[in-house]
Formats: structure tokens, C-alpha cells, sequence
């Protein structure tokens, strides 16, 4: 037999090619683009009503819970189908699904939970080298989990809502000098014109001197402001703080403090913070950080409160923003389990409490 000649081989690399259009670039799924692109409008549904309904009846009122309500189950729906999706095909951009369908998939995530996000960042990282996803959305993805983990945003984008005005103000930032560098990076446009199309200005010199007053804004829960003396169970719900349409019905041993229930146990608490916890920098930081919250008989948990003291039990404020760090991440985990007692279940108070030496946590208790 003859040895094929390189150009023989070349002609008939060149003739695959040319007969096969779609070597080597995505293949349009126009199912999953269907699919993705009824998940992008029913993510915006409720969403698209929340202005109408502010507007008529306030955020405290009866139906801008039910339009929260019906949102978040709308969202848990989207979230169990988009996790199929990404456990299966991985991130799909425009090429593969269109412009609504790649919409619905980076919407359903940015609306998602702490772990839900946690979970796909690393393949959205991938998918950003790809240039499958758009630094922009990626940007946006990483502030919104910086603040939940309660550390400040990097590029600037989240806004948050004064719950007595109404009105916006900007989150506070890591490293504001920087900023537009960073955002530019992200193709994103400088800070100032995008706080421009909120009717918000950008002053970096007001911006340090306000600092102080918008974490406290931010992060809302005073660490230092709970009342020891007030019996448990009356915990009052606050709008600033709390979430209306959490329920604390068929409570048993309201009064009482109770070891928290989480699925894993004791070390899948441990392991969570030993993951997520990043606050290990700060020498001065020494105390106790207390997170009080309530799980109800649904396995959710709610009304959190916090207080910080020192080793002797003394109230003081902590350096840096540990206390609110762990705040943001209890608030964040899932999985707490309801007392079962008599075939049916009952929800409970409890708390977490973080003995901190030089910034690091050295113990959780109970």
C-alpha cells in the first residue's frame, strides 16, 4: 500500500471542513434556547410587577409579600431547572441558545441562592475565559456574592434601597480609587455614568466621608443592639431587617434557646465556615460574635439578631466587619431542620455562637 501523500491529507482535511460548517464552533440548541428563553420570561414576570405594586401599596403592605412570595417560588422552580441544564451541558452562550436563552440562565443564577451561586462560579469563570458569558454579568455576579458573604462589592454595581426614603445609594466598594479600572476591565462603563442613569452622582471624596453610614445602611442588622433582656419569643418583626412572608407558626418551647438542627450536624456547620469564612486577617479582632435566628417548622430560618461581647461577656464592637461576615453567611446557609416530635413538626430558636481570636474563629458553639 502507499504512504498518503501530505497533501492528500491536507485536500482531505480541507474537504471535511468544507462539507462539516459547524467543526470546531457551537451548535445551536434550538430546544434548550425554547427552554431557556420561557425560564428568562418567567424569572421577569413577577419581577416586571414589583414598580406597579411599590407604587399602590408600599413595601410593608400585604400584597407586595404575596408578589415576594409567588417571585421566590417562581425562582426555586427556575433554579431547579437551570441546575439540570448546567449539571448536564455546562454554560451555554448566545452561540448555543440565543440572546433570551443565555439571559436566562445568567438571571436565574444571579436571583438564586448563596450555594446556588457558590456551585456554578467556578464553571462561570470557565465560561468568562470562553467568552461565553459576558465580563459585565460576571462582574455583577461577583458583588452580589461579596455582599452576601458580607464583605464590600469590587466593581460598584449593587444598589441598595433606603428603607425609610425609598432612595438609592451605592453599596459600599473595596478599594474606591480604583474602581473604574476594575470596571473596565469588565467592559464595564466608568461608575459615574452608570450611577448617572439611577440619578445618582459619584464623588469619590463624599463617598469616603459617607462610608461609615453606608455600611450601616448595607448591612442593617445592628451587631451591637440586641436587647439580652427581651424574652425570646417576643422577637417584634422588623421590615428594616426581616422577611414578611417568614413564618414562625407551630413553635414549640418558644422561649427557650435550642441547639440548632442542620442537616450533616455539628461538623457540616464547622465544615461550611471553615469554607466560606474569609475574615482571618484582622489581629485585633478578639470576642464573641452570637447570631440568634429562628428556624421555623418549614426548615427556614429567620429573624436573625446578632451580638458581639468580649471574653468577658462585655458588649463591644469588633474590628473590621467580622460580625457581619458570619451574619451574611448563616443567613446564607440551608438545610436547618425542624423539631419532629408526635408526627409533626415544630420550629424552634436557636443561635450560633463564634469564639474569634486574632480574626480567625477558634469555636462553634453549641
Amino acid at each position: 500500500m502507499q504512504k498518503l501523500s501530505l497533501k492528500f491529507i491536507t485536500l482531505c482535511f480541507v474537504c471535511f471542513c468544507a462539507v462539516n460548517p459547524t467543526y470546531g464552533q457551537a451548535i445551536f440548541n434550538d430546544t434548550l434556547a425554547r427552554q431557556l428563553e420561557q425560564i428568562y420570561s418567567d424569572d421577569q414576570l413577577y419581577r416586571g410587577q414589583e414598580e406597579e405594586v411599590l407604587g399602590k401599596f408600599g413595601w410593608q403592605s400585604k400584597e407586595y409579600a404575596t408578589l415576594q412570595n409567588d417571585e421566590w417560588k417562581q425562582d426555586s422552580i427556575n433554579q431547579v431547572k437551570v441546575g439540570a441544564i448546567l449539571d448536564k451541558y455546562g454554560w451555554l452562550g448566545v452561540a448555543e441558545v440565543g440572546d433570551n436563552g443565555a439571559s436566562g440562565l445568567w438571571y436565574v443564577i444571579q436571583h438564586s441562592d448563596y450555594q446556588m451561586q457558590n456551585k456554578y462560579l467556578p464553571m462561570m469563570r470557565v465560561a468568562l475565559k470562553e467568552k461565553k458569558l459576558k465580563p459585565g454579568r460576571f462582574a455583577l455576579l461577583e458583588d452580589r456574592m461579596a455582599l452576601r458573604e458580607g464583605r464590600k462589592q469590587i466593581y460598584g454595581s449593587q444598589l441598595y434601597a433606603n428603607a425609610k426614603t425609598g432612595e438609592n445609594f451605592v453599596v459600599p466598594i473595596d478599594n474606591p480609587e480604583n474602581v473604574d479600572q476594575r470596571r473596565a476591565e469588565m467592559e464595564l462603563p466608568p461608575l459615574a455614568e452608570y450611577l448617572g442613569s439611577f440619578g445618582l452622582s459619584w464623588n469619590l471624596e463624599q463617598y469616603k466621608k459617607d462610608e461609615p453610614s453606608l455600611e450601616e445602611k448595607t448591612w442593617r442588622l445592628p451587631p451591637y443592639l440586641w436587647d439580652s433582656s427581651m424574652p425570646v419569643g417576643t422577637v417584634t418583626f422588623d421590615g428594616r431587617y426581616d422577611n414578611p412572608v417568614f413564618k414562625t407558626t407551630d413553635t414549640l418551647k418558644m422561649y427557650t434557646f435550642r441547639k440548632p438542627i442542620l442537616n450533616g450536624g455539628k461538623p457540616a456547620i464547622i465544615t461550611y465556615f471553615r469554607e466560606h469564612y474569609k475574615n482571618n486577617d484582622d489581629k485585633n479582632a478578639n470576642g464573641y460574635v452570637t447570631i440568634n435566628f429562628f428556624v421555623n417548622s418549614e426548615g427556614k430560618a429567620g429573624k436573625f439578631r446578632i451580638q458581639t461581647m468580649d471574653f468577658d461577656y462585655q458588649p463591644v464592637k469588633l474590628p473590621g466587619n467580622i460580625s457581619t461576615h458570619l451574619f451574611c453567611l448563616t443567613r446564607e446557609m440551608l438545610g436547618w431542620k425542624p423539631i419532629e416530635y408526635q408526627g409533626k413538626r415544630y420550629g424552634y430558636y436557636c443561635y450560633l455562637n463564634f469564639r474569634i481570636i486574632n480574626g480567625k474563629i477558634s469555636e462553634i458553639t453549641p
